[in-house]
């Protein structure tokens, strides 16, 4: 079960309310936990654009390219990331993203990687938020994996948390 039917179906149409009012929303989460649904359930419903940050699972390009476009056009821009994962490629997935966010209509859904576990993937999803200034950062998590992410309400940034109760397929 994604995260998308873990929220239900009140948890969405309040998530489309929120997202109609923003330009930029950023969704983090490790692995598995319903990123790319929710965002491919939310863009069915709110339109806009999707960044397809998540370079090892690629949705809307090919793998190892930031992409941009919709899940029924297509990617209509990209990026090379450098590899399938971030590690060793922070500079190239944070260009590609701010050059894809920058061309993106709104609303803009970036669905990110699912890279969070150690020091380095704290600082370079900071650097993320911190380069894209989302409007909105939706956080999927099992625990309280992403809970450091919350400061980012102090800057300004709307903040929601999803629960995820399921462990993968």
């Amino acid at each position: 079960i994604a995260a998308a039917l873990m929220v239900g179906m009140t948890g969405v149409v309040e998530l489309e309310r929120r997202i109609a009012g923003q330009s930029v929303v950023l969704f983090l989460g490790n692995v598995d936990v319903g990123k790319t649904t929710l965002v491919r359930r939310l863009h069915e419903r709110v339109g806009g654009e999707v960044v397809d940050a998540d370079l090892g699972q690629a949705e809307i390009g090919p793998p190892a390219v930031i992409s941009l476009g919709t899940y029924q056009g297509g990617a209509r821009a990209g990026y090379f990331g450098g590899d399938i994962s971030p590690r060793g490629h922070f500079l190239q997935v944070l260009t590609g993203c701010k050059r894809m966010v920058t061309k993106a209509a709104r609303p803009c859904l970036i669905d990110s990687d699912g890279y969070i576990q150690e020091g380095a993937a704290r600082a370079f999803k900071s650097e993320l938020i911190n380069l894209i200034e989302p409007d909105l950062l939706v956080l999927l998590q099992r625990g309280r994996e992403l809970e450091y992410y919350r400061l980012y309400a102090c800057k300004g940034i709307a903040v929601v948390e999803i629960p995820v109760e399921h462990t993968g397929l």
